[in-house]
């Protein structure tokens, strides 16, 4: 793309006296995505272009029909008309910026001297959450920064890195949180991101060259970001290159004197600037939601008691993603469904299911569980489980029922119907 200094160009920019486009840069609206444009005349020709403004190092950037116009300390940028009207969308600056700070990362290789046990933070400056980040290559396999939102973000990578999720990978990653900045094959990125790629005007050949950005939420579909992700993975990526260079000449930087304390990125705002420092943080605590907090109407248990006919059954419960995603209108983020069952031990029938976002999983497998004893008329004598969660949320119903839950690690029963319902959406 050809790049033209407006300063000295007058050819291309018009006196005040022959407006041909005129588009009124105010000093307080220079962040703004878009600037505001005013149709005006010329020779009776009516014509309207777009223009879109970023500072960098104190220049005004605007581009206009392909041609890159830089104006230094202007309030008004003018563009004569050349006989074309219309032009390109332009790419919004936050997505130049990322992409930036992807090239830049790439070129570092810092997954030659880092792996992926080496973790590290980075503050968001608006929201104050910290970024974990873990830099991949060091298998020659996926290079990419991951970073990892909040402490729960922290503890699923965790979790991964020590064998506690013992899950197939597909569900692993569906439990995953975070930011991800990777270098793909042109064929594994899709329409939309090439031709953001193509707005840049970058090029890009190769084998694990692409840049491709992704936001992963627990039981969402892999997405694209939004304005405020975007923002957040520029600036990790860009720490991250600071960080992992530092970490080249001193492999220590990353160990504190206390084991459970990462090093952290941290931004201070000082006037409009952004001031970083290093400091060596405890990760926050988790905000567990309280699943005895649920309250538990007690006409309602006595009335199950006085129902039930007979006891002795022995159930075994459990919630997983549904193996395929739901988008509830276009546009929109699809995501797995939590699929809950409760099967018969001794038969293998499943009694009762039911489907569950992911927020809103512990309110209805609750919900879901009380119904069953009501339509059954039987309370059953034990309830069998594998995942903590699922101890933790049926506990004050259990108490109430006198239900005895019992922690196995394997439900057998409950694994050949997963793997029949599973082969059967397979077809």
């Amino acid at each position: 793309m050809r790049v033209l200094d407006a300063a000295i160009l007058n050819l291309y920019i018009a006196p005040i006296s022959s407006l041909c486009l005129e588009f009124i840069l105010n000093t307080d609206s220079l962040d703004s995505e878009y600037l505001s444009c005013y149709q005006v005349f010329n020779n009776n020709m009516f014509n309207l272009c777009k223009i879109h403004p970023a500072r960098r190092n104190n220049l005004l950037f605007a581009e206009v029909m392909g041609i890159r116009l830089i104006a230094k300390n202007m309030d008004w940028l003018l563009f004569l008309n050349i006989g074309a009207n219309v032009m390109k969308n332009p790419v919004p600056v936050y997505w130049e910026k990322l992409y930036a700070a992807a090239v830049e990362f790439k070129q570092a290789c810092c997954w030659e001297w880092m792996n992926d046990g080496d973790i590290f933070g980075v503050q968001d400056p608006v929201s104050g959450e910290i970024g974990y980040c873990v830099i991949l290559g060091s298998m020659g396999e996926v290079f990419a920064l991951a970073v990892y939102r909040g402490t729960e973000g922290l503890a699923g990578i965790t979790k991964l890195h020590t064998g506690m999720i013992d899950l197939d990978l597909e569900e692993s990653m569906q439990l995953q949180n975070c930011l991800i900045a990777s270098f793909e094959d042109r064929e594994d990125l899709q329409e939309r991101d090439r031709e953001m790629i193509k707005k840049t005007g970058l090029k890009f050949r190769g084998r694990k060259e692409w840049p491709l950005f992704r936001s992963l939420m627990p039981g969402y579909v892999p997405w694209f970001l939004n304005k405020e992700e975007a923002v957040f993975l520029t600036i990790a990526l860009q720490q991250a290159t600071d960080i992992a260079l530092k970490v080249k000449e001193n492999p220590q930087l990353l160990t504190s004197a206390n084991s459970d304390e990462y090093l952290v990125r941290t931004a201070e705002k000082k006037g409009r600037k952004t001031i970083w420092k290093d400091r060596y943080i405890k990760p926050e605590l988790i905000d567990k939601v309280d699943s005895q907090s649920y309250v538990i109407d007690e006409l309602r248990i006595k009335r199950i008691k006085k129902a039930a006919s007979l006891r002795g059954t022995t159930l075994e419960v459990d919630f997983f993603y549904a193996p395929y995603p739901v988008q509830e209108r276009k546009g929109k983020r699809p995501y797995f469904p939590y699929l809950c069952l409760w099967v018969d031990r001794k038969s293998g029938l499943v009694l009762k299911h039911c489907l569950a976002k992911h927020e809103e999983l512990m309110e209805i497998f609750k919900e879901t569980f009380i119904r069953l004893v009501e339509e059954l008329k039987v309370v059953p004598t034990s309830v069998l489980v594998r995942r903590e969660e699922a101890r933790e949320m049926l506990t004050p119903l259990a108490n109430a029922l006198d239900i005895e839950i019992e922690m196995v690690k394997r439900l057998e029963m409950m694994d050949e119907v997963r793997e029949n319902m599973f082969a059967y959406f397979s077809q």
